[in-house]
């Protein structure tokens, strides 16, 4: 093979992955990626596109999705944990055992408020087409890294129990 053709390949190949590159495009493999963000509104932005959306489950990929009895105990001693801690680093929140290959507690510095959270965020995602989705999809939960910083009291959640099943 001579070395004009395999430039002439090389040169080619370059092009189209570079065409490929910026023809697909996901904003984010991993929700760890949205770590990286600056703001709280803007990681929970980020973290909002791994939502699965609408008409997505079906009976036995929603159950598959579901938490075992063990990880909806440590879910709750995990929340009970990060709602109780009085460090400002997330240092004394440790993650089950049942939890540690799919969540992560990691702090976060908002550069808007000059204050620091600590966040539970689903390490796992699958990408379909070209969207990126959260393998568990079970929530994110945010707090201020210290108890000291809370001046409201304020809970939100959204259950939708059999949400999405097309049967």
């Amino acid at each position: 093979m001579s070395t004009m053709f395999l430039a002439f390949v090389l040169t080619w190949l370059n092009i189209f992955l570079f065409w490929l590159s910026s023809t697909v495009t996901v904003a984010s493999i991993s929700p760890r990626d949205c770590l990286q963000n600056s703001t709280i509104a803007s990681l929970i932005d980020c973290l909002n596109d791994f939502t699965v959306g609408p008409n997505y489950y079906n009976a036995s990929s929603y159950a598959a999705a579901q938490p075992d009895l063990t990880q909806v105990d440590d879910w709750m001693a995990l929340i009970t944990s990060m709602l109780d801690s009085d460090t400002s680093d997330c240092s004394s929140i440790t993650v089950p055992a049942s939890l540690v290959s799919i969540y992560a507690v990691t702090l976060f510095p908002d550069s808007s408020s000059n204050n620091t959270f600590c966040v539970l965020s689903e390490k796992t995602s699958f990408i379909d087409g070209s969207n990126s989705y959260y393998t568990k999809g079970w929530g994110v939960i945010v707090v201020p890294s210290s108890r000291k910083k809370v001046s409201h009291m304020i809970h939100l959640s959204a259950p939708h129990p059999l949400y999405d099943i097309d049967e």
